[in-house]
């Protein structure tokens, strides 16, 4: 399945390639913005002038671009001040300003620094420097632009998981708390396993959304109290898949790490370590990960909690069957790493 994808699309230029961005020349002289200009013309971005500070505030009230090549020494409002305005309002600050200018001096520079410049060029200016200055910028801009676009979707993402995995809760009374406990199991097991924070994350959220596709499973087999017959096994068995459409569906893209971390929890946490689980009937480490950590974490779970058809097991009768489950239904390695964590303190267990 395609998935949108977050962020602006880079602008084409009038002949049809991708631009790097527009520029906004500002210099009272006429032969320094010409120049400035066709140094700038074997580049794919798109150049407007400005004749003075005024106009060129303006410019960027109307239309701001995505770098600024600001002479200094103007009428005023000179570079300096143009620079200070345009950094102090929340709109504008992030706009790369280069300084282009004949003042070389140590205080000039510190000035300019003061003022928010981002980089200086000294007239007259070389055109080689001049077009490996604009392309860097250029290029952080868009670079910070798409980071900063992802982290929103990221956000909005990890805002969708809870009210999902609120929702799942919602249709499942009896096992309240089971998506927060399965989440908080399985980060105490990839501490054991030695996984870094991101990844930790990452597994938090799979793990908040492991049983998503229960919000596709009809109410009476959810909230059966005794044994489902054949054909509602069946229909039950059907919610990873379900979990994993649902999670494509979503109408914008995170980052694709997180995507395939989420996705791999939904789809596989209910793959058995010797291949007879479903989906996709998967063995021992073509399982994901992710989803081997997960389906440990909510088997612990699942033992260690009361349910309206069985009670909770104690501690040392559930530390046994999860041994004994190692390498059959679950992975060992992260058997052995839940374990750990029980006996450190990371997992809390008891009746519930």
């Amino acid at each position: 399945m395609a998935f949108p994808q977050v962020g602006s699309a880079p602008a084409a230029a009038r002949d049809g390639r991708e631009t790097l961005g527009s520029v906004l020349i500002v210099d009272d002289s006429q032969m320094n913005r010409t120049l400035l200009s066709a140094y700038l013309a074997s580049l794919p971005c798109r150049v407007r002038q400005a004749v003075d500070g005024e106009s060129a505030l303006a410019a960027v009230r109307a239309e701001p671009p995505d770098l600024i090549l600001l002479d200094v020494m103007m009428p005023p409002p000179d570079g300096f001040a143009v620079t200070e305005r345009l950094k102090a309002a929340p709109d504008t600050a992030t706009i790369p300003i280069v300084l282009v200018t004949t003042l070389n001096a140590r205080e000039d520079r510190l000035r300019g620094l003061e003022a928010g410049a981002d980089d200086f060029l000294t007239k007259p200016v070389d055109r080689s420097e001049l077009q490996a200055r604009v392309r860097t910028h250029l290029r952080l801009k868009r670079l910070r632009e798409e980071r900063e676009s992802q982290a929103r979707a990221q956000s909005v993402y990890v805002a969708v998981v809870k009210v999902l995995a609120a929702a799942i809760e919602a249709r499942d009374p009896y096992t309240g708390g089971h998506v927060e406990r399965v989440a908080a199991h399985s980060v105490a097991i990839g501490r054991e396993l030695g996984w870094d924070a991101e990844r930790l994350l990452l597994l938090e959220l799979g793990a908040m959304l492991h049983d998503v596709g229960k919000i596709g499973v009809d109410d009476r087999v959810l909230r059966k109290t005794g044994s489902l017959d054949p054909a509602e096994q069946a229909h039950m068995s059907e919610h990873p898949l379900i979990g994993a459409r649902l999670l494509q569906q979503l109408p914008f893209t995170p980052e694709q790490r997180l995507l395939d971390v989420v996705l791999s929890c939904a789809l596989h946490h209910q793959e058995r370590y010797d291949g007879q689980g479903y989906p996709g009937g998967l063995a021992g480490e073509n399982i994901p990960f992710e989803a081997r950590t997960v389906a440990v974490a909510d088997a612990f779970d699942a033992m260690t909690t009361t349910r309206p058809y069985r009670t909770a097991l104690p501690i040392n009768a559930a530390v046994a069957e999860i041994e004994r489950e190692a390498g059959q239904q679950i992975d060992p390695t992260v058997v052995a790493a839940c374990l750990r964590a029980v006996r450190a303190g990371a997992i809390a267990v008891g009746a519930r």
